[in-house]
């Protein structure tokens, strides 16, 4: 702390006040006035006056004499001596011997008793002694200044402490009436010598005729002469006047005892200095005493000080960042516009320690200890931390600080600047979650669960397992196009709440794909928790879901994988593992779960080498048609073949259909190769219509795969192939599954009328191993019933299936329609469907399965009477 130009007034103010009433006060009333005026000057809250009394033995005794308390404005008397041989009284006794001024802090005021005198706890003081010859009479202590104090500023009070010194010395020989001899005055005056000699302002003692009587150090080098130039020489030497007695009438003058003038120093060098003017009675004559500050390098330093100041506050409300200064005790003592901008609040409200409480509570403790570690280490200080404001916002903020250290080289406070970096932060949060989360679902996405499936690698199989589930929701797409997208979407966010309901908070769901979800489980012990999950998910999807007033339903396929301790696995085996499970469940008839087992893998692996292989096997040849004939039960007579497509593939030999047929349909093979086969098909019939091998009235049958049914060109090329063969519509037979009924799809039934249109006859494959409905045969155009080879296996002696397949053959018949019995291996079975009224069946009895040669040899054994043997197996 510095004295501004108001207090040095205020200074001088109180010196001319002393001399005036030089004589009539007390020593009380001398320290009250001092002390108050001293505490105003400073800002002290505090302000006490300690004397200093040697006894007999020379023993020193600090005695606190009198206080001032500026908040209450109070001065009380007091006689307390503090105790010897502690700390603070050791640093006391060493003021007054030492004759220098001191600053304390809160830690070494602690023994002061402070509570036993009535003040508030010291928190910095500062030690003046009041210096008499060459000892000290005392220490005045001024203390609580939220300014704070330093050294400087003791040299300002010297003219004070000086006077100070000289009225208590006046009223102490009043008091004892002491009667002065001229050795005693001889003795004051070698005392005030020596005093003059020490001070640390330049001090001139002149004559009542202005003459130079004496000439300190401090003055020596204030105006670069020695003592012996100056002495004897008119003070104007130094203090020209600016006009003639201006010395005489004004400087002088007993009225004005501070005045401010020009000085010049040995090299002519002008100097502007404050002056202090003390007279006094020396042998009987007037003589002064001039105590000279110079003023010259303080006004310039303060102007620079100005200057910088400015400059500071300019570059600090420019800048775009906030800026906060704080003192060594943490409270904030200045503070720019933007960070008040940027914390909502004022200049007035940052004020002490408001700006720590800004900082968020989460982050306080982490951000403090960082701050005071940098401080202590004197590096530079950098955290993105928050704070919350007044108005309930919590802001992100990047915080860098750095301290600032005083002449000892120690932390006097700390400046630290503020950049909000809010918007940034919700950017990056919003962009990770871009990059991490489903738009949608607002579920982890791919790569985050990826990410999270490597870390419980690297972690949770230290100790215990983890499990994985990929879930796929069936029949989906039906919903999406049926219902549209919008509805879709719902359906996907109301399970994603359904599947986070059963399961634990430190689990992870992730949506991975349009309909696929994928769960990881850290921290299992048994893998029986994913049967228990599964089961728990199954019945969630099972409850209807009410989506814009539509009623849906939805199940799922789970494929389960799990990995232990000790299991050499990762990530991608991991996922590529539930795939498979999946995949097998998917095939299982969906709407359950299955783990996965090596089996199955080499299953997957198998079935991935067949649809690569399938991609060229049309193109070289290796599929072929192979022909199922089918006869009259009663008379025996053909009247028609079943079209089975065979795939001779080039190292595994002849595959069967059901290892190859579901890939074709998944690559979307099966529209060109069914293309290919209706053409096969026409092309032998023909031929063996040419070689008069086929009764007329003959068909030959064709599969049709629930894929064809998304073929917009299906009808077209059918029509296609009979115009170019032209063979009648009524020679083919299109062979349909219950599943493609399920739907009950307005496309479905124009597709089959279609094809009906064209003259060919539409048969339902497979009757009663699905969901049979009464609906299909009354709503669809069908012609023929196939009874599935599984009623036929044990129709000879189990009466459930001979049941079953009379009242398929009494159902069909009632309205009008054919059937035909698949899986017929012996005569015995063929007496039955007589008995039981059946019109055609196939099977072993006739032949196995042959290509078209084969078939063709097979019809010419027949070509005369067109009726095959009953009796007679054909292979």
């Amino acid at each position: 702390m510095n004295l501004s130009r108001r207090q040095d007034q205020q200074l001088r103010e109180t010196i001319d006040r002393l001399h005036h009433c030089e004589g009539k006060k007390s020593t009380f009333a001398l320290f009250n006035q001092v002390l108050k005026d001293l505490a105003v000057i400073t800002g002290s809250r505090l302000s006490f006056v300690i004397l200093i009394t040697k006894s007999e033995k020379k023993e020193t005794s600090l005695r606190i004499f009198s206080s001032y308390d500026t908040d209450r404005d109070v001065a009380t008397q007091h006689d307390m001596v503090l105790e010897p041989n502690t700390r603070i009284s050791t640093c006391l006794n060493a003021i007054g011997s030492s004759n220098i001024p001191q600053v304390f802090q809160r830690q070494s005021l602690s023994q002061i008793p402070y509570d036993r005198l009535g003040w508030r706890k010291l928190g910095n003081m500062i030690a003046l002694p009041l210096i008499d010859s060459q000892q000290s009479i005392g220490i005045l202590c001024l203390a609580n200044s939220k300014n704070g104090y330093s050294i400087d500023m003791a040299k300002r009070f010297w003219p004070l402490l000086i006077t100070t010194v000289s009225i208590f010395n006046s009223i102490q020989r009043k008091q004892q009436k002491t009667i002065h001899l001229p050795g005693k005055e001889e003795e004051t005056g070698v005392a005030l010598q020596k005093t003059q000699y020490d001070c640390p302002l330049a001090t001139i003692e002149i004559n009542k005729n202005h003459k130079i009587t004496s000439f300190n150090p401090a003055a020596e080098t204030l105006f670069g002469v020695t003592d012996q130039f100056a002495i004897d020489r008119e003070i104007t030497t130094f203090l020209p006047e600016r006009f003639p007695n201006e010395h005489r009438i004004y400087t002088f003058s007993p009225h004005n005892q501070q005045v401010r003038c020009r000085a010049v120093n040995a090299v002519g060098m002008e100097l502007m200095v404050d002056i202090t003017v003390t007279p006094y009675i020396k042998y009987g004559q007037t003589h002064y005493l001039l105590f000279i500050q110079n003023n010259s390098e303080l006004r310039t330093l303060r102007r620079q000080s100005d200057q910088e100041t400015q400059r500071f506050e300019a570059v600090s409300d420019l800048a775009p960042i906030g800026i906060l200064q704080t003192n060594r005790n943490w409270a904030c003592t200045y503070v720019n516009r933007h960070w008040c901008d940027i914390c909502g609040l004022t200049e007035e409200e940052l004020n002490g320690h408001q700006w720590i409480n800004l900082i968020h509570q989460d982050d306080l403790e982490n951000t403090m200890t960082a701050l005071r570690q940098a401080i202590t280490e004197k590096k530079e200080f950098s955290i993105e931390c928050r704070f919350n404001t007044p108005q309930g916002e919590t802001i992100w903020v990047e915080l860098n600080a750095r301290a600032f250290f005083g002449l000892n080289r120690k932390p006097e406070g700390v400046i630290a600047t503020i950049t909000d970096n809010t918007y940034r932060h919700h950017t990056e949060r919003k962009l990770r979650d871009m990059a991490e989360l489903d738009s949608l679902t607002g579920l982890p996405n791919r790569a985050l669960f990826q990410e999270r499936l490597e870390n419980a690698l690297n972690q949770s199989l230290q100790e215990k397992g983890i499990i994985l589930l990929c879930l796929d929701l069936d029949d989906f797409k039906n919903i999406n196009d049926s219902f549209g997208h919008d509805v879709g979407d719902e359906l996907l966010t109301e399970v994603a709440r359904r599947l986070q309901k059963c399961l634990h908070a430190d689990h992870t769901i992730a949506r991975v794909g349009g309909d696929e979800f994928m769960i990881l489980m850290e921290g299992i012990e048994h893998s029986c928790v994913a049967s228990e999950v599964s089961e728990k998910i199954m019945s969630q999807l099972a409850q209807p879901c009410l989506i814009r007033g539509n009623e849906l339903f939805i199940s799922t396929s789970i494929g389960i994988t799990f990995a232990f301790e000790n299991f050499n696995t990762n990530s991608k085996t991991l996922i590529k593992q539930a795939d498979i499970a999946l995949y097998r469940a998917k095939s299982e008839g969906r709407n359950n779960y299955q783990f996965y087992s090596p089996e199955l893998e080499r299953a997957s692996k198998d079935r991935t080498i067949i649809r690569n292989s399938l991609h060229n096997a049309l193109d070289r040849g290796e599929m072929e048609v192979y022909y199922q004939l089918q006869a009259d039960v009663n008379s025996g007579r053909y009247v028609g073949s079943e079209a089975l497509l065979r795939w001779h593939h080039p190292t595994r030999g002849l595959i069967s259909p059901t290892k190859f047929i579901a890939q074709l349909e998944e690559t979307r093979l099966i529209i060109p190769i069914s293309h290919w086969l209706l053409q096969q098909v026409v092309s032998a019939y023909l031929q063996w219509q040419a070689d008069g091998l086929l009764d007329p009235a003959a068909h030959i049958s064709i599969n049709l795969s629930p894929r064809q049914l998304y073929d917009q060109h299906l009808v077209k090329s059918f029509e296609q192939v009979l115009n170019e063969s032209g063979l009648p519509g009524e020679a083919l037979v299109v062979e349909i599954t219950e599943s493609i009924l399920l739907e009950e799809s307005p496309s479905t039934l124009k597709l089959l009328s279609d094809l009906k249109d064209l003259g060919i006859q539409i048969a339902l494959d497979d009757f009663g191993t699905g969901y049979s409905s009464l609906t299909y045969l009354k709503r669809y155009p069908i012609d023929y019933i196939k009874v599935d080879r599984s009623f036929m296996r044990d129709i000879l002696f189990n009466q459930d299936d001979e049941s079953i397949v009379r009242a398929v053959i009494a159902l069909a018949h009632s309205l009008k329609l054919k059937v035909i019995a698949e899986g017929v291996d012996n005569h015995e079975k063929v007496v039955r469907l007589q008995e039981l009224g059946c019109d055609y069946f196939q099977g072993y009895l006739l032949n196995k399965p042959m290509n078209m040669a084969q078939t063709a040899n097979l019809l010419f054994k027949h070509k005369q009477q067109h009726v095959i043997n009953l009796n007679h197996r054909h292979s």
